[in-house]
């Protein structure tokens, strides 16, 4: 059963195959057959797909229309922005940098901050 849906969901939030593959923590050839049909992912993996993008399993399925999401009452997954997720994130990329873009990285980081930091003053009580 090919899962247009989930493709399509997974364009619209931005994401790559293999940010999605991360997140489920599985290799990103096995997402891919996902998408395109080739294998069908468990109940599990599905309920996890629909919390990360934000939907249904009936909605990845094409049983639905609406992409609403339908609560599944199983162990929270972090939304998208949460601290958890970006660190997940991060943590999977930072690895395989080598020496030369971790440095790159952590300049550009650090221009970030130093940009924020002029157009937000923190104060020293952290209130702004």
């Amino acid at each position: 059963m090919k899962m247009d849906n989930l493709k399509a969901l997974r364009n619209e939030r931005g994401l790559r195959q293999v940010d999605v593959a991360e997140f489920l923590e599985i290799d990103r050839t096995t997402y891919v057959k996902y998408e395109t049909g080739v294998s069908e992912p468990d109940i599990e993996t599905l309920k996890k797909i629909a919390k990360f993008l934000g939907t249904s399993i009936s909605y990845l399925v094409e049983e639905t229309h609406d992409p609403t999401p339908m609560y599944i009452k199983e162990e929270a997954i972090p939304p998208i922005d949460s601290e958890e997720w970006l660190h997940r994130g991060l943590a999977a990329r930072y690895k395989n940098l080598n020496s030369r873009q971790i440095s790159v990285l952590l300049k550009n980081i650090d221009s970030i901050f130093n940009e924020l930091n002029k157009a937000v003053p923190i104060h020293p009580a952290g209130i702004q």
